[in-house]
C-alpha cells in the first residue's frame, strides 16, 4: 500500500498548492496549461487503447461492456447526481474533478500499478504515476481550486480495492481481464481529453459502471 499511498498524497498535496497559487497565474497561461493537459489526457487515452486493443481476443466482451455500462450509468445518472452534490457543496470545477478522476485513477498505470504491487511487491509504476498525477494535479488546481484535491479520494478506493482484490484473488486474475479493464480506461480518459478540450460533452461518469461487466464476465469464466 505504500506506493498508494504516495499516490494519493501526491495529489492532495500538489492540488493545494495549485490552488494556492493559481489565482498569481494569468489566465492566459492557465488556459493554455488546460489545453495541454487536455491532449495529454488525449494521447495517453489514445496511446493506452493503442497498446491493448490488438491485445483483445473477445472484442465482443468490451461492446458489451461499454453499451450496458453506458446504459446503466445513464439510468443511474451518476454524473448529474455527483454534479448536483459537488457544485452544491464546493462550486464550480465539475469537469476538471471527473477529467482528474478518470486520468489519476484509470489510467493503465493506476490499474496496473496496484496489481503489480499486490503480486509482486514492485512500486515501480505507482511511483511513476505518481509524480505524473502530482504534477497535473497542480495545473488543474490551479485552474479549477481545490476541489481538484479531492480526485485524491477515488484514487485511494479504486487502487486500494485492486491491490486487495488482487491479493485476495492473485490465482484467477487473468491476462485478459487485464487487458479488458486497460482498453476501457484507455477509453476513459481520451473521452475525458475531448470534453476538456471542449471537443465533445460527453456525460463520462456515467460510462464507470461499465469496468463493473469484465468483472461479471470473468468470474463466469467468460473472459
Amino acid at each position: 500500500m505504500t506506493g498508494i499511498m504516495i499516490n494519493t498524497a501526491s495529489i492532495v498535496g500538489a492540488g493545494f498548492i495549485g490552488s494556492l497559487f493559481g489565482k498569481k497565474i494569468d489566465v492566459r497561461y492557465r488556459e493554455g496549461t488546460m489545453t495541454a493537459l487536455g491532449l495529454v489526457a488525449l494521447t495517453i487515452g489514445i496511446g493506452t487503447i493503442a497498446q491493448v486493443f490488438p491485445l483483445i481476443k473477445k472484442p465482443l466482451i468490451f461492446i458489451i461492456s461499454l453499451s450496458l455500462g453506458s446504459l446503466l450509468g445513464e439510468w443511474i445518472n451518476l454524473e448529474g447526481s455527483i454534479k448536483k452534490f459537488t457544485e452544491k457543496k464546493r462550486g464550480s470545477g465539475m469537469e476538471g474533478l471527473l477529467t482528474c478522476i478518470f486520468l489519476f485513477s484509470l489510467g493503465s498505470m493506476s490499474i496496473l500499478g496496484p496489481i503489480q504491487s499486490a503480486l509482486n511487491n514492485d512500486n515501480t509504476l505507482l511511483i511513476a504515476n505518481a509524480i505524473l498525477s502530482g504534477v497535473a494535479s497542480f495545473f488543474f488546481a490551479s485552474t479549477f481550486g481545490k476541489i481538484i484535491s479531492f480526485s485524491a479520494f477515488p484514487l485511494l478506493i479504486i487502487q486500494g480495492s485492486i491491490f486487495f482484490l488482487a491479493k485476495m484473488f492473485s490465482n484467477f486474475i487473468t491476462d485478459s481481464f487485464l487487458i479488458e479493464i486497460t482498453l476501457l480506461g484507455g477509453i476513459f480518459i481520451l473521452v475525458s481529453g475531448l470534453n476538456i478540450l471542449k471537443i465533445s460533452n460527453i456525460r463520462s461518469l456515467n460510462l464507470l459502471p461499465s469496468l463493473l461487466f469484465p468483472v461479471i464476465f470473468s468470474l463466469f469464466g467468460w473472459l
